[in-house]
């Protein structure tokens, strides 16, 4: 699912918009899934500093002439469904109390 939507957001808008909208909200849904699925605890410095990324994320799609909203639809889609997955695999590597931990390394 990943690869197919964002790979197929290319076909509908710039590598340029797509790269950087990649770079951009990538970190900001991580923060967001991470904080939902508790792996990682919330802090206000580090609210302030993803509303800063968000702003910047919106300033550049804003600014871009070519915008492509289906293109830049499939493209947050891909990395959201990224940052799930990559969550899910968090979740099973660290354990809890009622699972064991499946790191091999330590």
């Amino acid at each position: 699912v990943v690869l197919g939507l964002g790979n197929y957001s290319y076909v509908f808008a710039s590598v340029s918009l797509m790269q950087m909208t990649k770079a951009a909200m990538g970190p900001i849904v991580a923060c967001i899934a991470s904080f939902v699925t508790g792996t990682e605890p919330g802090s206000v410095p580090l609210l302030q500093v993803m509303s800063l990324i968000a702003l910047g994320a919106f300033m550049m799609v804003y600014s871009d002439v070519r915008l492509a909203p289906l293109g830049l639809c499939l493209q947050v889609a891909s990395i959201v469904f990224e940052n799930i997955r990559l969550q899910l695999l968090q979740l099973l590597f660290d354990g809890s109390s009622s699972r064991p931990k499946m790191d091999s390394i330590s």
